[in-house]
């Protein structure tokens, strides 16, 4: 089964047999399994062991960590940032490409880090806006206890859950004791974080995949702290994450859920709305990144011109999924190209492994690779193409909303973005072989200005401080930013 497939079995058994009834404290329990298990049941997770942190590692941070909270001083918004948004140079300082450009308008923050990827870790010690805290403490003592205790009544809700999808899904590789793992890492955490929340005092939370971070939100929420996600990645009707549908609003109280999300967009809005769960919880306003690539790099409003005597320059993102076939496309693409082509290869942040890439394309002069963490960064190389090409990617939306237009290929889990093709007829191609791929690349697309600001919109600063206003009030100063020492 693919994702969409996986994300309407799970909508069905929800609400047929009331999975959402069941808590986990004052907690529904349901959403804290609901992603893991959506994404274990695809196959589509990502083998990360190269780039986490080992043990010793860990508890390197962890004594850092206590010096960070023992400094803390009731900061405004705490942000739960990761490694990997540090993609950004500024001098000679890494920026955070999510919450950064906000940072100039807050007078205090506390950043919590997840270090998602230790290759990033040189920018974290670099940052522009440093983190006062990892979350490796944190992790590291939430594993512990969960291996030494756990409430009994953990051990009847992974009973019932794993009957429910075992039901549906019998040949599933999710185990009983996969969920009861989930479900205790929750328990602790939530407790962990709680005391982190009553040392801190924010106003209120900042952070992005609220779904995979439910100990944090429940433990905010808890603390009547209000809980902002800011968005990442496709957020659809169909993701796991997000797609409940108007049953579950009579338990949304109870789901350990944000209480506002920042969207990309009214596409962004109109999309999460749809099944009829989320409603005044959905905020359209902009990308700050992007933003900042439309002022420096892109006029929205004239002509890509394409010279016949230049190459065109083609920005590949990967995804880590179907990575040999991806590469035979490319080898037979470059092979048969009718004009000059430039191609940039930029691999996921989570994709370690280089070596197949470097190794195929090592006589390909024109082919370069570049690893996750290594400049250029994705939307230096975008706001710069002449086209973009992935399988399924947000780098497909933030493409068409630098005014690029975008290609998808025919891999593993691509049906999830076709319906882009027909929102953005004549900017966002499918091609199925390298030889439409030509064919294509050979034409000169402009992205209309309306169709770029539905995906992103404009003024994403403004929009979000407007926003933040009435929760801080007199506490942000739009008129005088303050850049970082």
């Amino acid at each position: 089964m693919d994702l969409l497939e996986i994300n309407a079995l799970l909508q069905d058994i929800e609400t047929n047999q009331e999975l959402l009834r069941m808590k986990i404290g004052l907690w529904s329990a349901w959403p804290i399994l609901r992603f893991n298990l959506a994404a274990l049941a695809s196959n589509l997770a990502i083998d990360t062991s190269e780039i986490r942190l080992s043990t010793i590692e860990h508890i390197s941070h962890s004594f850092h960590d206590a010096a960070g909270f023992l400094r803390v001083k009731h900061p405004h918004i705490l942000l739960y940032v990761a490694s990997s948004n540090r993609v950004e140079q500024k001098k000679d300082r890494y920026k955070d490409i999510i919450f950064d450009e906000l940072l100039r308008y807050i007078p205090t923050y506390f950043k919590i880090e997840n270090i998602n990827n230790k290759f990033y870790l040189e920018r974290s010690q670099r940052a522009l806006y440093p983190s006062q805290m990892t979350t490796s403490g944190i992790y590291m003592i939430s594993n512990l206890l969960s291996r030494l205790r756990r409430p009994r009544s953990i051990d009847r809700l992974a009973d019932s859950f794993f009957a429910s999808i075992q039901m549906v899904m019998p040949t599933s590789k999710i185990s009983r004791l996969h969920i009861r793992k989930v479900l205790t890492s929750f328990y602790w955490r939530k407790i962990l974080y709680r005391g982190l929340l009553h040392r801190v005092k924010p106003r209120i939370l900042f952070l992005q995949t609220a779904y995979m971070n439910h100990a944090l939100v429940a433990a905010a929420k808890e603390m009547n702290i209000k809980v902002v996600e800011f968005q990442h990645g496709i957020i659809d009707r169909h993701h796991p994450g997000y797609s409940w549908t108007s049953p579950a609003v009579v338990y949304k109280n109870h789901m350990p859920l944000p209480d506002l999300i920042y969207v990309y967009g009214d596409y962004w809005q109109d999309e999460l709305s749809v099944n009829g769960f989320w409603n005044k919880e959905l905020r359209s306003v902009g990308s700050l990144h992007l933003d900042q690539f439309r002022l420096q790099h892109v006029s929205l409003t004239s002509n890509n011109s394409i010279s016949s005597n230049n190459p065109r320059k083609i920005v590949v993102t990967t995804q880590a999924l179907d990575v040999d076939r991806l590469i035979s496309f490319f080898i037979e693409f470059n092979k048969y190209a009718t004009l000059p082509v430039e191609l940039f290869i930029k691999l996921h942040p989570r994709e370690s492994n280089r070596q197949p890439y470097d190794t195929a394309f090592r006589d390909h002069a024109n082919i370069h690779i570049i690893a996750g963490h290594e400049a250029p960064s994705t939307f230096e190389l975008l706001s710069s193409c002449d086209y973009h090409a992935s399988i399924h990617s947000t780098c497909h939306y933030e493409a068409l909303g630098l005014g690029k237009p975008t290609i998808i290929l025919p891999f593993t889990n691509h049906e999830r973005i076709l319906p882009l093709c027909e929102q953005a007829r004549g900017y966002a191609l499918l091609v199925r072989t390298p030889a439409e791929m030509n064919q294509i690349i050979a034409q000169n697309r402009s992205v209309p200005h309306n169709i770029s600001t539905y995906y992103f919109r404009d003024g994403a600063v403004d929009n979000i401080l407007k926003e933040l206003h009435h929760e801080l009030g007199g506490v942000i100063d739009i008129r005088n930013p303050v850049d970082p020492q």
